[in-house]
């Protein structure tokens, strides 16, 4: 398991507060309150990438705190505490942009301090704390609206400090410290909703400032600093429920403010400021425990204040001001557990259409199945694709499989909704054994017209002297059924060696070699699905299959490693829905039988 960081690194400026967020490319963006006073904001020059543009400067802006958040969109938008106490907010005109809109003020808001959310339908919503210490809200009046619904108070609510996380269901759910440094949170009544259930104090608990993550399974957890500098969580007993796990202390870990990320792997990673001005962090001992692994120092930093972000990659970043006011950065080396079984890195070129894609497979170890989940045994390649947003065909699979001694290629293609639109099976040969020998290599080219679409692929198997096993194309709207409106282009794809069919499982006892893809547009490796791609689906089959993490930057030909893990079965870690199954037809089935 990585767990290795890079170090300090100096970033450039000085500051008294940053916060970190993700560009729809997958590059991060660090934005600050310099110590004059001025809003200044930084951004890495390729997604992943060590390298960064250079300190620029809001001009005529300035801030004592800054909140920034994503539009469903993909631009970012901050919202700021001007030194005035006026309530500001300015936000990118496209996605990835250098240029900004300009200060625009909430007329008539005034804050001390600010947090934001997204609503489930896309829509964002600021809450903060007013000169007089009463609790506020605010929210577009739809997805990535300049329209904003104007300040609602929150009736008796009180607080210093405000934080927000959104339960699994979509529901919005804020955490505040009282005036009274008692701890509270509030609620949605249901997702989008402007009726909210009322303040409900955590018995006991109180603090000075508070953080809130969620774990893989989908249960909030906060983090806090108790008002005698101790460091506490509490967890939901549920995705979804009103009800806690109740106040659990870290064990002699004190602190001034802590941040929270989320790994590759599904752990909660907490890192803070000690009262020493030290930098620590601690990490869940696996996704979703209750148990931690225990205080980590960095050793010889320091700090004032903290944010973290997550590269496009996985490997989550920090950004810290230092005791000095200077700002620094460090990263890990490469992301927990890095990628498995249907949790590949995804390729994407800025979300324009991807032309020309081949993935090349060299096996270097012979794949070879021990045992599977269902009656199929055997495993695939699957070239798993994300269409363009409001395409009918919204996540297309480009498959070849093993099934016995048997290559089977396949294409099933699905909408948003419903069955799929593309179910083509089709048997493209045999293997000496049952598995893939050492040496053979495996190729799936896809196809495009003029406007881009996938139009079809080909399929070829070459054995370990070169010799072509086996060499299908096909063409989609030459399939019975198939129309020209069924077909789409991709903007983004993974590879996934996992389970042979109808969502079943596989426990490969060997299998290595390397995966290289080519594509005429260039390509770069996130960790999860980009914002423009339409589906948000992961492949249901499952394998004990790993992948080495691609490079950073972009290229027109990217490769990484593939091996096998002697656990039985790795459970996705990236955020997604499951699509059903590969539907394997009848025809197919009797013809293994």
């Amino acid at each position: 398991m990585a767990d290795s960081w890079r170090g300090e690194f100096p970033l450039g400026g000085s500051a008294k507060q940053v916060a970190a967020a993700e560009n729809a490319d997958g590059r991060l963006e660090l934005f600050y309150v310099g110590t004059n006073n001025d809003l200044y904001h930084n951004w890495q020059t390729a997604p992943n990438s060590v390298f960064w543009n250079g300190e620029v400067h809001f001009a005529n802006d300035s801030a004592k705190q800054i909140a920034v958040a994503r539009n469903a969109d993909g631009r970012l938008e901050i919202f700021y505490v001007g030194t005035n106490n006026d309530l500001y907010h300015n936000w990118q005109t496209e996605p990835n942009s250098a240029v900004w809109a300009g200060e625009t003020r909430f007329a008539g808001d005034s804050a001390q301090q600010i947090a934001v959310g997204q609503n489930q339908d896309g829509r964002l919503e600021i809450f903060y704390v007013g000169t007089n210490n009463d609790l506020y809200h605010n929210w577009q009046t739809a997805p990535n609206s300049e329209v904003w619904a104007g300040e609602t108070h929150f009736t008796n609510d009180s607080a210093k400090q405000v934080a927000v996380g959104r339960n699994q269901d979509g529901r919005l759910e804020i955490f505040y410290v009282g005036t009274n440094n008692n701890l509270y949170h509030n609620w949605q009544t249901a997702p989008n909703s402007h009726s909210w259930a009322g303040e409900t104090h955590f018995q006991g608990d109180s603090a000075k400032q508070i953080a809130v993550g969620q774990n893989q399974d989908g249960r909030l957890q906060i983090f806090y600093v108790g008002t005698n500098n101790d460091l506490y969580h509490n967890t939901q007993t549920a995705p979804n429920a009103t009800t806690w796990t109740g106040e659990t202390g870290f064990n002699g870990d004190s602190a001034q403010q802590v941040a929270v990320g989320r790994n590759t792997d599904g752990s909660l990673e907490i890192f803070y400021v000690g009262t020493n001005n030290g930098l620590y962090r601690n990490r869940q001992s696996a996704a979703n425990s209750l148990a931690w692994n225990g205080e980590t120092r960095f050793a010889n930093d320091s700090a004032d204040q903290i944010s973290v972000g997550a590269n496009a990659d996985g490997r989550l970043e920090i950004f810290y001001v230092g005791t000095n006011n200077d700002i620094y950065h460090n990263w890990q080396t490469a992301p927990r557990d890095g990628f498995g079984s249907n949790g590949n890195q995804i390729l994407f070129s800025n979300c324009n259409p991807l032309l020309g894609v081949t993935v090349t497979i060299n096996v270097t170890e012979a794949i070879v199945c021990e045992a599977a989940s269902g009656p199929t045994n055997g495993f695939g390649f699957q070239l798993n694709a994300y269409s363009p947003k409001n395409e009918k065909s919204a996540w297309q699979q480009y498959v070849i499989s093993v099934f016995g001694s048997t290559i089977i290629g396949a294409v099933d293609n699905w909408p948003l909704t419903g069955d799929n639109i593309i179910n083509d099976f089709f048997n493209m040969g045999s293997l000496p054994s049952a598995g893939v020998p050492a040496g053979y290599v495996l190729k799936i080219t896809l196809h495009n017209d003029a406007k881009g679409n996938v139009t079809g692929a080909t399929y070829a198997v070459f054995d370990e002297h070169g010799h072509t096993v086996s060499d299908v194309s096909k063409t989609l709207t030459d399939i019975s059924g198939v129309s020209s409106s069924d077909i789409a282009p991709i903007i983004a794809f993974e590879l996934n060696l996992v389970g042979p069919v109808n969502s079943e499982s596989a426990v490969l006892s060997s299998g290595a070699g390397t995966i290289t893809y080519q594509a005429a547009t260039p390509l770069t490796a996130l960790a999860s699905e980009p914002p423009c791609a339409e589906s948000g689906y992961i492949t249901a089959e499952t394998a004990n299959s790993l992948y080495s993490t691609m490079p950073a930057g972009s290229g027109t030909q990217l490769s990484q490693t593939f091996s096998t893990t002697s656990e039985e079965l790795l459970v996705v870690h990236k955020e997604g829905k499951i699509r059903p199954g590969l539907v394997i037809p009848p025809e197919i089935r009797r013809t293994l039988s």
